[in-house]
């Protein structure tokens, strides 16, 4: 398969990330799918670049998620027991509404991957039709082995007069007759 060039990422580290991310951690999420896939036209790459924003967004959202419990259990009444369910209860709109992220960004994701890993099978199934290059044919003329007897052709008789001939046109003559062929 011939080697195809690989497309770098419209995303960048300075555009990706917020207070508390690392541009570190981003460019090395980027790195890692640039070495497992290979984007050789722009819609795989940007089919890669989505799924790599969504799978960051989902980091965060994820961070989000624990930093929202965190706060509002220390806003909670001390000392119940019961701090988390509070904290729950009163922040249930913005639970739902980060759960309506998470779920956008994980279908987002799985959509990206499954559109990337399509398009490379396409480009795979491309390689595989092309017929690879056939030898060229020589045309020299292949020696006969003296080994093997011709036959004489049953249609051209013998010279008439001598017994083997005699012999053998008797038989032909009979042969033809029984398969129903012109006797000459």
């Amino acid at each position: 398969m011939p080697t195809q060039e690989k497309l770098k990422s419209g995303l960048d580290a300075e555009s990706q990330f917020v207070i508390g991310e690392s541009r570190e951690a981003f460019a090395k999420l980027q790195s890692e799918y640039d070495t497992h896939y290979t984007a050789t036209d722009p819609e795989q790459r940007f089919y890669l670049d989505s799924a790599i924003r969504h799978e960051w967004l989902l980091r965060r959202f994820h961070r989000v998620e624990a930093e929202l419990w965190i706060h509002e259990a220390k806003q909670a009444e001390p000392g119940t027991g019961i701090q988390l369910g509070e904290a729950f209860d009163k922040t249930s709109p913005t639970f739902m509404r980060l759960h309506r992220r998470v779920a956008a960004s994980e279908k987002t994701y799985k959509e990206s991957m499954a559109a990337y890993r399509r398009l490379k099978k396409e480009e795979d199934e491309k390689e595989v039709e092309k017929p690879a290059p056939q030898p060229e044919q020589t045309k020299e003329k292949t020696q006969q082995l003296a080994s093997f007897r011709t036959t004489p052709s049953l249609t051209a008789p013998l010279v008439p007069g001598t017994p083997a001939a005699d012999r053998y046109n008797a038989w032909l003559a009979d042969f033809r007759k029984e398969n129903g062929m012109p006797i000459k």
